[in-house]
């Protein structure tokens, strides 16, 4: 290590937790088995460390509401989509639903999952 590091005219070394550094752990197993002649000129690399995560900087809108058409859908944890209906709509499924249609007589929570179920929100 000493020997490549006067080699650079500056370098700075930062601890990381193994555990942190997955992808640098692959790379240096697939760069070990690599023939290195000794006389390879590297440009300088600039890495921009982020406060927050990536994933926390792309996002800027709500995902999972799309419109389709005229109709409005919202997609649920396990991907299904719901579709968004306005008061007059819910009244008509809740009669539907609370009347038997879907099943027996239910109190408001099971009737509420049932809407869910039947893919309105």
């Amino acid at each position: 290590m000493e020997d490549l590091s006067k080699r650079f005219k500056s370098i700075e070394f930062m601890y990381i937790p193994r555990f942190h550094n997955d992808l640098a752990d692959a790379l240096a197993t697939l760069a070990s088995r690599l023939p290195y002649s000794g006389n390879v000129h590297i440009d300088q690399l600039e890495i921009q460390i982020r406060e927050r995560h990536g994933y926390c900087n792309a996002i800027e809108m709500d995902l999972d509401v799309q419109p389709c058409g005229e109709v409005l859908y919202k997609r649920t944890l396990d991907l299904n989509l719901l579709r968004c209906i306005d008061s007059g709509e819910a009244e008509k499924v809740m009669n539907e639903v609370h009347s038997g249609v879907c099943g027996p007589h239910m109190n408001g929570y099971v009737l509420a999952k049932k809407i869910l179920r039947a893919g309105y929100y």
